[in-house]
């Protein structure tokens, strides 16, 4: 599986991560009544606490979700991993994707 990476500058919004959640066949999720968060730390200390991105659902029943940046989520340059946590109504959770995690790598704009 190829590694999505997302490339933004320090204190850039935009792009949103737009997503489809995909079980490990490579279907999209129903995801009607879970909620979805987008989790990252900075590579190189993964012991590091995770910052996270609460996702919208853009069309639960087919997966897709979007997470917007806040103003403090991208200030801080350097290389992330990441992915996303699924939590659905009956409480079990899962995290897409399940063979890679996705890259984010803020530039420093000085």
């Amino acid at each position: 599986m190829a590694t999505t990476t997302i490339y933004l500058g320090e204190g850039d919004r935009e792009p949103v991560l737009d997503a489809v959640i995909k079980d490990a066949a490579g279907s999209a999720i129903d995801l009607t009544g879970a909620t979805v968060q987008f989790r990252y730390w900075l590579k190189s200390d993964a012991d590091a606490d995770a910052t996270v991105v609460t996702c919208s659902l853009t069309d639960a029943a087919n997966g897709s979700v979007r997470a917007s940046w806040g103003a403090s989520d991208t200030t801080t340059p350097g290389l992330y991993e990441g992915f996303f946590r699924v939590t659905f109504s009956s409480g079990k959770t899962m995290a897409a994707p399940n063979k890679a995690y996705i890259e984010l790598r803020i530039r420093d704009d000085r």
